[in-house]
């Protein structure tokens, strides 16, 4: 059991670093799993993974638009420049989050 959870997250680990789930698939395989189990704990694993970046990118995305905003509202009401760096801020904030969006999801 020590041995699969060691396994387990040297594969979580794999894949976070975005390797090729093929390749990690036969690096599970060559450490005695068979294809079968191998498919299985890989699913498992890219869908957390994919949960952990959705989760991420959700909060990147929201925490963005709440920047932006609060310099939109500054930079209206009070008329001065240095908040619309805000507004650049939560852009940026925005853009990072639309970056870690696992592929092929949207956001439900």
């Amino acid at each position: 059991m020590i041995l699969n959870n060691q396994l387990h997250d040297q594969a979580v680990s794999l894949i976070r670093k975005r390797e090729n789930p093929e390749k990690v698939k036969i690096f599970l395989i060559e450490r005695g799993l068979n294809e079968d189990d191998a498919y299985a704990m890989l699913n498992d694993i890219i869908t957390s993974v994919d949960k952990e970046n959705m989760k991420t990118a959700k909060r990147n995305i929201f925490l963005g638009c709440l920047i932006c905003a609060v310099g939109a509202f500054i930079t209206i009401t009070a008329h001065i420049v240095f908040p619309s760096l805000l507004i650049l801020a939560g852009i940026a904030q925005f853009i990072i989050g639309l970056t870690q969006l696992p592929k092929g999801h949207n956001l439900d």
